[in-house]
């Protein structure tokens, strides 16, 4: 369960919380209108949790898949194609085959996961190799995959095309060559946004082959988006509201600030929802945004708290907690001479109490 508490904390009264909630109720109207068009609105990403035959098909893909016996899933992506599913890993901590996300062209980074891969697969190891792109025609993501495909023909010349699958729009050059190659292929609606894409075969098919329980992932999502389109004071309009109306006071920048390690993604993924969609014209031609940041505590507490709440009022700040962490460690009374407060304590109290 989210609890969102702002009433003392969001700078923004009552009333005009209200009165921007009235403001977004025709839009919401629209969104839950459109959910019914399934793929057919540019509200299509809405509908991915709900699509149950395209789950069925990553499942069964996922099996066949599983046979190969993978020690190592490759997904070469960027942006949309991939900070969705790492935001999504990372919090959940879970891994039944190793996954690496390939993004940058970054040489020096290649390069290890490359001796990685070549290891892996000069022992006998299996790898798949996922490339995803919604266009087909993303540069990194052509340049890594064009790489690695060299690299798995070389060495399984006979079988390298059960090892690949193509994730991307049904009329892309991509999706082309896939057919050409017969390699396994996922189609992306065409009117899913990248960034929207997590709950389509984008983030779907890596993270049932990681081991994420998606039916109940897909719940959580089929829950949000029906209590959202549903309930006027939701997280997600409430927490709308509130962004607008203190940049309209001049909080330009919005900083996420995260109480947990494994959240770090959920931010960085975050950055890209607020600043493709946020960042560019308005209807007037006037240049608009909201600069994105992500901070971790209580690291950052120690680098840029007090920037974020002493200096300039520009930055609002969203605080997340985790209630439950999987792990409870209590800090032990071992130095007389450093007698704290918190010893006997658990780090989550701690954390808690940061």
């Amino acid at each position: 369960m989210i609890e969102f508490n702002y009433q003392k904390t969001g700078l923004i009264s009552t009333q005009v919380i209200k009165a921007g909630l009235s403001q977004l109720e025709p839009e919401i109207a629209q969104m839950r209108s459109a959910l019914k068009d399934q793929y057919d609105s540019s509200y299509a990403s809405l509908y991915c949790p709900f699509d149950e035959k395209l789950i069925m098909q990553i499942k069964q893909l996922v099996t066949v898949k599983r046979k190969l016996k993978p020690s190592l899933l490759v997904v070469v992506g960027i942006g949309g194609s991939n900070l969705g599913t790492q935001a999504v890993l990372h919090a959940l901590g879970l891994r039944a085959i190793e996954v690496v996300f390939i993004d940058t062209v970054d040489p020096d980074k290649l390069h290890v996961i490359m001796m990685k891969i070549d290891k892996l697969l000069d022992s006998g190891k299996e790898i798949l190799i996922n490339a995803v792109s919604k266009s087909g025609t993303t540069t990194e993501t052509v340049a890594n995959f064009k790489i690695l495909y060299s690299l798995i023909k070389a060495y399984r010349p006979k079988t390298f095309r059960d090892f690949i699958i193509v994730t991307t729009g049904k009329d892309s050059k991509l999706a082309q060559i896939a057919t050409e190659e017969k390699f396994d292929m996922l189609a992306v609606p065409e009117n899913v946004g990248g960034r929207y894409s997590v709950f389509s075969a984008i983030g779907l098919f890596p993270l049932v082959l990681a081991g994420v329980d998606v039916d109940r992932l897909l719940f959580g999502a089929r829950s949000a988006v029906e209590k959202s389109l549903n309930d006027n004071g939701s997280t997600a309009a409430s927490s709308a509201v509130l962004i607008y109306e203190n940049w309209k006071k001049g909080s330009v920048i919005h900083s996420f600030f995260f109480f947990a390690t494994r959240l770090e993604f959920v931010g960085k993924w975050y950055r890209q929802l607020m600043g493709e969609s946020i960042g560019k014209q308005n209807q007037q031609g006037d240049a608009v945004g909201i600069i994105p940041m992500t901070s971790v505590g209580s690291v950052d507490l120690h680098s840029v708290a007090q920037l974020y709440l002493a200096g300039p009022h520009n930055i609002y700040t969203s605080f997340v907690i985790v209630k439950e962490f999987e792990h409870h460690i209590k800090v032990p009374k071992v130095f007389p001479k450093l007698d704290f407060v918190i010893d006997g304590k658990y780090l989550t109290d701690i954390m808690h109490a940061i």
